[in-house]
Protein backbone atom coordinates (compact mmCIF):
# COMPACT_ATOMS: atom_id res chain seq x y z
CA UNK A 1 0.00 0.00 0.00
CA UNK A 2 1.28 3.46 -0.94
CA UNK A 3 0.53 6.61 1.05
CA UNK A 4 0.48 9.93 -0.82
CA UNK A 5 -0.32 13.59 -0.05
CA UNK A 6 1.19 13.69 3.45
CA UNK A 7 0.38 16.80 5.51
CA UNK A 8 2.77 19.73 5.23
CA UNK A 9 3.15 22.01 8.24
CA UNK A 10 2.22 25.69 7.91
CA UNK A 11 1.94 28.18 10.78
CA UNK A 12 -1.56 29.20 11.80
CA UNK A 13 -0.74 32.78 10.73
CA UNK A 14 -0.44 31.60 7.12
CA UNK A 15 -4.02 30.35 7.27
CA UNK A 16 -5.23 33.73 8.52
CA UNK A 17 -3.30 35.46 5.73
CA UNK A 18 -4.99 33.19 3.16
CA UNK A 19 -8.44 34.00 4.58
CA UNK A 20 -7.65 37.71 4.39
CA UNK A 21 -6.39 37.37 0.81
CA UNK A 22 -9.65 35.74 -0.28
CA UNK A 23 -11.69 38.29 1.69
CA UNK A 24 -9.98 41.29 0.07
CA UNK A 25 -10.94 39.98 -3.38
CA UNK A 26 -14.53 39.22 -2.33
CA UNK A 27 -14.94 42.70 -0.85
CA UNK A 28 -14.56 44.21 -4.32
CA UNK A 29 -18.11 43.03 -4.95
CA UNK A 30 -20.76 45.16 -3.25
CA UNK A 31 -23.28 42.31 -3.42
CA UNK A 32 -21.44 40.21 -0.86
CA UNK A 33 -23.18 40.60 2.49
CA UNK A 34 -21.17 38.42 4.83
CA UNK A 35 -18.32 35.95 5.12
CA UNK A 36 -18.25 33.17 7.70
CA UNK A 37 -15.71 30.51 8.58
CA UNK A 38 -16.89 27.03 9.52
CA UNK A 39 -14.93 25.60 12.42
CA UNK A 40 -11.35 26.62 13.10
CA UNK A 41 -7.74 25.79 12.26
CA UNK A 42 -7.31 23.14 14.94
CA UNK A 43 -4.21 21.45 13.53
CA UNK A 44 -2.16 23.73 11.23
CA UNK A 45 -0.79 21.73 8.31
CA UNK A 46 -3.71 19.28 8.36
CA UNK A 47 -6.76 21.53 8.80
CA UNK A 48 -8.30 23.13 5.75
CA UNK A 49 -10.30 26.37 5.47
CA UNK A 50 -14.07 26.30 5.02
CA UNK A 51 -15.57 29.69 4.19
CA UNK A 52 -19.18 30.62 3.43
CA UNK A 53 -19.84 33.69 1.27
CA UNK A 54 -23.36 35.13 1.58
CA UNK A 55 -24.69 37.18 -1.32
CA UNK A 56 -27.77 39.32 -1.92
CA UNK A 57 -30.78 37.30 -3.08
CA UNK A 58 -30.89 36.67 -6.85
CA UNK A 59 -27.37 38.06 -7.38
CA UNK A 60 -25.45 36.17 -10.08
CA UNK A 61 -21.72 35.93 -10.71
CA UNK A 62 -19.27 33.66 -12.52
CA UNK A 63 -16.48 34.68 -10.16
CA UNK A 64 -14.31 31.73 -9.11
CA UNK A 65 -12.89 32.49 -5.64
CA UNK A 66 -10.07 29.92 -5.84
CA UNK A 67 -9.01 30.43 -9.47
CA UNK A 68 -5.94 32.57 -8.75
CA UNK A 69 -4.76 31.30 -5.40
CA UNK A 70 -1.09 30.69 -4.72
CA UNK A 71 0.08 27.11 -4.25
CA UNK A 72 0.17 27.64 -0.50
CA UNK A 73 -3.33 29.11 -0.41
CA UNK A 74 -4.62 26.27 -2.58
CA UNK A 75 -3.29 23.82 0.02
CA UNK A 76 -5.51 25.48 2.63
CA UNK A 77 -8.61 25.49 0.41
CA UNK A 78 -9.18 21.80 -0.34
CA UNK A 79 -12.41 22.77 -2.14
CA UNK A 80 -14.02 25.99 -3.26
CA UNK A 81 -15.83 28.35 -0.92
CA UNK A 82 -19.38 27.57 0.07
CA UNK A 83 -21.88 30.13 -1.12
CA UNK A 84 -25.48 31.00 -0.35
CA UNK A 85 -28.05 33.68 -0.88
CA UNK A 86 -29.16 35.60 2.20
CA UNK A 87 -32.47 33.74 2.16
CA UNK A 88 -30.85 30.31 1.91
CA UNK A 89 -28.24 31.04 4.56
CA UNK A 90 -30.93 32.07 7.05
CA UNK A 91 -32.67 28.70 6.65
CA UNK A 92 -29.62 26.41 6.44
CA UNK A 93 -29.74 25.30 10.05
CA UNK A 94 -33.10 23.66 9.51
CA UNK A 95 -31.42 20.63 7.99
CA UNK A 96 -27.69 20.98 8.73
CA UNK A 97 -26.21 19.60 11.94
CA UNK A 98 -23.38 20.90 14.14
CA UNK A 99 -22.29 23.77 11.92
CA UNK A 100 -20.19 26.25 13.90
CA UNK A 101 -20.18 29.58 12.02
CA UNK A 102 -17.52 32.13 12.94
CA UNK A 103 -18.24 35.61 11.63
CA UNK A 104 -15.38 37.01 9.52
CA UNK A 105 -16.79 40.00 7.63
CA UNK A 106 -19.92 42.00 6.94
CA UNK A 107 -23.39 41.71 8.36
CA UNK A 108 -24.13 39.20 11.10
CA UNK A 109 -27.13 37.35 9.76
CA UNK A 110 -29.58 35.84 12.21
CA UNK A 111 -30.60 32.37 11.19
CA UNK A 112 -34.14 31.12 11.47
CA UNK A 113 -35.18 29.97 14.94
CA UNK A 114 -37.76 27.29 15.36
CA UNK A 115 -38.15 23.54 15.14
CA UNK A 116 -35.27 22.17 13.10
CA UNK A 117 -35.81 19.36 10.65
CA UNK A 118 -32.40 18.10 11.75
CA UNK A 119 -33.82 17.41 15.23
CA UNK A 120 -35.91 14.60 13.75
CA UNK A 121 -34.35 11.21 14.58
CA UNK A 122 -34.73 9.74 11.09
CA UNK A 123 -33.02 12.79 9.60
CA UNK A 124 -30.07 12.49 11.97
CA UNK A 125 -29.73 8.86 10.96
CA UNK A 126 -29.97 9.67 7.24
CA UNK A 127 -27.33 12.42 7.47
CA UNK A 128 -24.91 10.12 9.32
CA UNK A 129 -25.54 7.23 6.92
CA UNK A 130 -24.91 9.48 3.91
CA UNK A 131 -21.55 10.59 5.26
CA UNK A 132 -20.41 7.15 6.41
CA UNK A 133 -21.40 5.62 3.07
CA UNK A 134 -19.54 8.35 1.20
CA UNK A 135 -16.51 7.67 3.41
CA UNK A 136 -16.71 3.95 2.70
CA UNK A 137 -16.93 4.57 -1.05
CA UNK A 138 -13.88 6.83 -0.86
CA UNK A 139 -11.68 4.41 1.07
CA UNK A 140 -12.85 1.44 -1.04
CA UNK A 141 -11.75 3.17 -4.23
CA UNK A 142 -8.37 3.89 -2.61
CA UNK A 143 -8.14 0.27 -1.44
CA UNK A 144 -8.75 -0.97 -4.98
CA UNK A 145 -5.91 1.22 -6.24
CA UNK A 146 -3.65 0.40 -3.28
CA UNK A 147 -3.04 4.13 -2.80
CA UNK A 148 -4.24 6.19 0.19
CA UNK A 149 -4.41 10.00 0.41
CA UNK A 150 -3.14 10.74 3.90
CA UNK A 151 -4.25 14.31 4.51
CA UNK A 152 -7.75 13.58 3.22
CA UNK A 153 -7.97 10.63 5.60
CA UNK A 154 -6.93 12.79 8.56
CA UNK A 155 -9.28 15.62 7.56
CA UNK A 156 -12.32 13.35 7.89
CA UNK A 157 -11.52 12.18 11.41
CA UNK A 158 -13.62 14.71 13.35
CA UNK A 159 -16.59 14.45 10.98
CA UNK A 160 -16.66 10.69 11.56
CA UNK A 161 -16.94 11.31 15.31
CA UNK A 162 -20.02 13.48 14.71
CA UNK A 163 -21.66 10.74 12.66
CA UNK A 164 -21.37 8.27 15.52
CA UNK A 165 -22.88 10.89 17.84
CA UNK A 166 -25.84 11.27 15.48
CA UNK A 167 -26.34 7.51 15.53
CA UNK A 168 -25.85 7.44 19.32
CA UNK A 169 -22.96 4.98 18.96
CA UNK A 170 -20.60 5.31 21.91
CA UNK A 171 -18.30 2.29 21.67
CA UNK A 172 -17.13 -0.57 19.50
CA UNK A 173 -14.03 -1.22 17.44
CA UNK A 174 -15.00 1.25 14.71
CA UNK A 175 -15.25 4.06 17.29
CA UNK A 176 -11.86 3.09 18.76
CA UNK A 177 -10.28 3.23 15.30
CA UNK A 178 -11.73 6.67 14.58
CA UNK A 179 -10.47 8.01 17.92
CA UNK A 180 -7.06 6.56 17.07
CA UNK A 181 -7.15 8.52 13.79
CA UNK A 182 -8.14 11.68 15.68
CA UNK A 183 -5.17 11.14 18.00
CA UNK A 184 -2.82 10.77 15.03
CA UNK A 185 -4.18 13.99 13.61
CA UNK A 186 -3.52 15.93 16.82
CA UNK A 187 0.05 14.61 17.23
CA UNK A 188 1.02 14.23 13.56
CA UNK A 189 3.90 16.70 13.43
CA UNK A 190 5.36 15.52 16.74
CA UNK A 191 4.94 11.77 16.49
CA UNK A 192 3.34 10.35 13.37
CA UNK A 193 2.76 6.59 13.02
CA UNK A 194 4.90 4.38 10.82
CA UNK A 195 3.67 3.37 7.37
CA UNK A 196 3.33 -0.20 8.63
CA UNK A 197 1.07 0.99 11.44
CA UNK A 198 -0.97 3.14 9.04
CA UNK A 199 -1.43 0.25 6.62
CA UNK A 200 -2.57 -2.01 9.45
CA UNK A 201 -4.99 0.68 10.64
CA UNK A 202 -6.39 1.28 7.14
CA UNK A 203 -7.10 -2.39 6.50
CA UNK A 204 -8.73 -2.82 9.91
CA UNK A 205 -10.75 0.37 9.52
CA UNK A 206 -12.05 -0.69 6.11
CA UNK A 207 -13.22 -4.04 7.50
CA UNK A 208 -14.69 -2.47 10.66
CA UNK A 209 -16.57 0.20 8.70
CA UNK A 210 -17.98 -2.43 6.35
CA UNK A 211 -19.26 -4.52 9.25
CA UNK A 212 -20.60 -1.42 11.00
CA UNK A 213 -22.54 -0.31 7.90
CA UNK A 214 -23.76 -3.87 7.36
CA UNK A 215 -25.27 -3.73 10.84
CA UNK A 216 -26.76 -0.28 10.18
CA UNK A 217 -28.41 -1.51 6.99
CA UNK A 218 -30.01 -4.41 8.84
CA UNK A 219 -32.17 -1.81 10.64
CA UNK A 220 -32.11 1.26 8.37
CA UNK A 221 -32.45 2.19 4.73
CA UNK A 222 -30.74 4.83 2.63
CA UNK A 223 -33.45 7.21 1.39
CA UNK A 224 -33.47 9.19 -1.83
CA UNK A 225 -35.78 11.60 -3.60
CA UNK A 226 -34.88 9.82 -6.84
CA UNK A 227 -35.45 6.26 -7.99
CA UNK A 228 -32.71 3.71 -7.50
CA UNK A 229 -30.20 2.85 -8.88
CA UNK A 230 -28.47 6.19 -8.28
CA UNK A 231 -25.29 6.94 -10.20
CA UNK A 232 -22.64 8.94 -8.39
CA UNK A 233 -19.79 10.79 -10.01
CA UNK A 234 -16.76 8.81 -11.15
CA UNK A 235 -18.41 5.52 -12.07
CA UNK A 236 -20.08 4.60 -8.76
CA UNK A 237 -23.59 3.16 -8.54
CA UNK A 238 -25.86 2.64 -5.53
CA UNK A 239 -28.56 0.04 -6.12
CA UNK A 240 -31.23 -1.73 -4.10
CA UNK A 241 -30.21 -4.86 -2.25
CA UNK A 242 -31.11 -6.99 0.75
CA UNK A 243 -27.80 -6.40 2.51
CA UNK A 244 -24.70 -4.26 2.18
CA UNK A 245 -22.42 -5.49 -0.60
CA UNK A 246 -19.75 -3.89 -2.75
CA UNK A 247 -17.82 -4.81 -5.90
CA UNK A 248 -15.58 -3.29 -8.54
CA UNK A 249 -14.71 -4.11 -12.13
CA UNK A 250 -11.87 -2.82 -14.25
CA UNK A 251 -8.13 -2.94 -14.67
CA UNK A 252 -5.67 -3.10 -11.73
CA UNK A 253 -3.22 -0.22 -11.80
CA UNK A 254 -0.68 -1.68 -9.37
CA UNK A 255 1.57 -2.88 -12.19
CA UNK A 256 1.78 0.60 -13.73
CA UNK A 257 4.72 1.49 -11.50
CA UNK A 258 6.14 3.85 -14.14
CA UNK A 259 3.20 6.25 -13.49
CA UNK A 260 3.40 8.31 -10.30
CA UNK A 261 1.07 7.30 -7.47
CA UNK A 262 -1.29 10.31 -7.61
CA UNK A 263 -1.88 9.75 -11.35
CA UNK A 264 -2.35 6.02 -10.78
CA UNK A 265 -5.06 6.72 -8.21
CA UNK A 266 -6.89 9.07 -10.60
CA UNK A 267 -6.52 6.53 -13.43
CA UNK A 268 -7.89 3.73 -11.24
CA UNK A 269 -10.97 5.82 -10.42
CA UNK A 270 -11.53 6.60 -14.10
CA UNK A 271 -11.20 3.10 -15.56
CA UNK A 272 -12.84 1.06 -12.79
CA UNK A 273 -16.53 0.88 -11.95
CA UNK A 274 -17.82 0.49 -8.41
CA UNK A 275 -21.15 -0.93 -7.33
CA UNK A 276 -22.75 -0.71 -3.88
CA UNK A 277 -25.84 -2.74 -3.08
CA UNK A 278 -27.84 -1.94 0.05
CA UNK A 279 -31.37 -1.50 1.44
CA UNK A 280 -32.67 1.77 0.02
CA UNK A 281 -35.99 3.42 -0.68
CA UNK A 282 -37.48 6.46 -2.40
CA UNK A 283 -38.85 8.75 0.28
CA UNK A 284 -42.56 9.57 0.45
CA UNK A 285 -43.83 13.10 -0.11
CA UNK A 286 -44.43 15.46 2.84
CA UNK A 287 -42.06 13.62 5.19
CA UNK A 288 -39.16 15.35 6.98
CA UNK A 289 -36.77 13.47 4.68
CA UNK A 290 -38.59 14.68 1.58
CA UNK A 291 -38.63 18.27 2.88
CA UNK A 292 -34.87 18.10 3.47
CA UNK A 293 -34.22 16.76 -0.03
CA UNK A 294 -36.51 19.37 -1.58
CA UNK A 295 -34.78 22.20 0.30
CA UNK A 296 -31.31 20.95 -0.67
CA UNK A 297 -32.34 20.53 -4.30
CA UNK A 298 -33.60 24.11 -4.38
CA UNK A 299 -30.37 25.43 -2.83
CA UNK A 300 -28.17 23.35 -5.13
CA UNK A 301 -30.13 24.48 -8.20
CA UNK A 302 -29.90 28.11 -7.07
CA UNK A 303 -26.12 27.90 -6.76
CA UNK A 304 -25.72 26.24 -10.15
CA UNK A 305 -27.70 29.06 -11.72
CA UNK A 306 -26.45 32.09 -9.80
CA UNK A 307 -23.09 31.32 -8.16
CA UNK A 308 -21.77 28.20 -9.95
CA UNK A 309 -18.22 28.40 -8.59
CA UNK A 310 -19.42 28.34 -4.97
CA UNK A 311 -20.37 25.02 -3.39
CA UNK A 312 -23.85 24.56 -2.00
CA UNK A 313 -24.08 23.61 1.67
CA UNK A 314 -26.04 20.46 1.16
CA UNK A 315 -25.54 16.68 1.33
CA UNK A 316 -22.30 14.83 0.60
CA UNK A 317 -24.44 12.71 -1.76
CA UNK A 318 -26.33 15.29 -3.84
CA UNK A 319 -27.17 12.60 -6.41
CA UNK A 320 -29.87 11.42 -3.99
CA UNK A 321 -32.01 14.45 -4.87
CA UNK A 322 -30.58 16.14 -7.97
Amino acid sequence: MIFIDPPVFYPRENYYAAIDSVLQKLKNNTDIISLYQIGSVSVPGISDIDLVAVYNNEYSTNYNPIANLTNEERYFFVHSLFGASRQDFKSLNEFLIQVNYNHVYGEKIEQAIGEKLSDVKELKEQIAIEYLLKNFISIYRQKVAGIVKLRSLLLEANALKYDFDLLDVKDGRIVELVFELVDWRMKWFDKKPTEKKMEQWFKEYFTALYHFLSGIFEEHKLYSMNNFPVTLMRRCTIEKGTGFKYSSMGIPVNALFFINSAKRLRLSQKINTYKFSLPCKQTANNTPLFKRFAAMKEIQSYNLKHIPYFQAMTSVLPELYM
